[in-house]
């Protein structure tokens, strides 16, 4: 957790390289030793995503924005705001590669 939280800081303070590095370690720590699914898991590819999408890396936010998706989906059956976030920041990533259709239905779906 605390990798995110240095990841966001260094959004905050435009560093994107040095974001986009502690998101990718926290989402490789958090994967070895929490459980599959967790939501701790889903939220770091949620920022670790949203970097990637910042910085244009558009195939990788795809992916990341995705599985983020899926695992609060699991996690959170009833929907909440970091579900709708990830929903929100996916349907970008998706409008980004011309996905307007798909990325509609999700922004629908994060309302």
């Amino acid at each position: 957790a605390t990798l995110l939280c240095l990841a966001m800081a260094g959004v905050r303070e435009g560093n994107m390289p040095d974001a986009a590095e502690r998101a990718g370690e926290a989402v490789e720590i958090l994967e070895r030793h929490l459980e599959p699914g967790h939501p701790l898991i889903g939220r770091a590819h949620y920022v670790l995503g949203g970097i990637q999408l910042r910085r244009g890396e558009l195939p990788s936010a795809r992916a990341n924005l995705e599985k983020s998706v899926d695992i609060l989906r699991a996690a959170f059956p009833s929907g909440n705001m970091e579900l709708s976030e990830a929903l929100s920041a996916h349907a970008d990533a998706l409008a980004a590669t011309g996905q307007k259709r798909e990325a509609k239905q999700l922004r629908r779906e994060a309302d």
